[in-house]
């Protein structure tokens, strides 16, 4: 196993690669470890809102399948691997999926809502990265998550720095964080910690909740400014102050009602300068039953989608080759395309923010 900063320098190195050569690669591979968890979050932003649901239809991969997920991504070309959920930490092999990629020297990012930290922090020492999902103060978060999980996440925020993990705190834009901000900075300027906030996409599943937990346009624009200050004023908020202020340029220059811009509409506002969606040639979500999909918004719109175990990694991720969709109206697609653009400048601001040299 190499040393943690070679196999994150190996992260700038092959998105030059694949941008100079046009080779199209999953940079990223997310993969769903677990379809289960111990909370019940209305913008859980997979699965069903209805908790017997999320269960009765739940195919667990083996280990076995994830370590062959695991390999043919690196194969393929991923540099960061992803195990997520539901909760990732209720595997009782997470360590040794977290072993696996790091034997392969791959970075490891994991997310967790920090219930199970305590238990299992010796198998998350080798981590990359740890996230903790923390939805502003207690109230809030408590009224989100359940009583008692904020105080879990503090603590597990705290033990996992104790033991020298890097650590972000990630915050879900809905209709009841967006007036966290300042909670949330003030935590990041506590731990000297990063913080971000993911945009919530309606997916297949809870199209059921969208009026409850999607914000209007104008009030995602309007967060992004405070954002974008934050970040201006000193806040260790992960996204790079260039992509905070492209995010609010795109939205204000929005030149469609749908939330997805097609290939055909894109040339006609080409003007407009909205980048092309990059999740499509640099990231795959791979679902627990092996479904795979190259973004959140496209998770379960398909009704037949690729699955890795029968056609094998490869074959699935061509599936995605020729989409129409040329960027979605969705802060995280617009950023992670930015991100995967290859901007020299922004890059530099993202290493530097995700601690990839430290």
């Amino acid at each position: 196993m190499l040393p943690k900063s070679v196999s994150r320098a190996r992260i700038g190195l092959a998105m030059w690669m694949y941008n100079l050569l046009g080779i199209r690669r999953p940079l990223t591979s997310q993969i769903l470890v677990t379809k289960y968890c111990n909370l019940n979050c209305k913008m859980c932003f997979v699965y069903p809102l209805d908790k017997k649901e999320k269960i009765a239809n739940t195919k667990e991969p083996t280990f076995e399948q994830l370590e062959y997920l695991i390999d043919e991504s690196c194969k393929l070309g991923a540099q960061v691997i992803v195990p997520f959920g539901g909760e990732p930490l209720l595997r009782k092999d997470i360590g040794e999926i977290i072993k696996a990629i790091k034997q392969r020297n791959r970075y490891c990012l994991l997310y967790t809502n920090g219930t199970y930290v305590e238990e299992k922090i010796n198998d998350l020492l080798p981590v990359d990265q740890l996230v903790i999902s923390i939805d502003g103060d207690e109230h809030t978060n408590d009224s989100i998550r359940g009583k008692g999980v904020y105080k879990k996440a503090i603590a597990a925020l705290e033990l996992a720095l104790e033991h020298g993990i890097v650590c972000r705190l990630h915050s879900c834009l809905i209709p009841e964080t967006i007036c966290t901000l300042e909670h949330m900075s003030a935590l990041s300027k506590k731990y000297d910690v990063m913080i971000n906030y993911g945009y919530c996409d309606i997916t297949a599943f809870t199209k059921p909740a969208e009026k409850d937990i999607s914000l209007g346009r104008e009030d995602v624009i309007a967060f992004l400014k405070r954002y974008y200050e934050m970040k201006k004023s000193g806040v260790r908020i992960s996204t790079p102050a260039r992509v905070i202020k492209e995010c609010i340029r795109i939205m204000e220059d929005w030149p469609v009602d749908n939330t997805i811009l097609s290939k055909s509409e894109a040339k006609e506002f080409s003007k407009l300068r909205i980048p092309r969606c990059a999740l499509a040639s640099s990231n795959i979500y791979i679902d627990s039953d092996g479904s795979a999909y190259p973004c959140l918004p496209l998770w379960g719109k398909e009704v037949n989608p690729p699955n890795v175990y029968e056609l094998g990694l490869r074959k699935a991720w061509n599936y995605y080759k020729k989409l129409d969709c040329h960027q979605c109206a969705s802060i995280f697609t617009i950023e992670k395309s930015l991100f995967y653009s290859f901007d020299v400048m922004t890059l530099l601001q993202y290493i530097s923010g995700y601690q990839f040299l430290r």
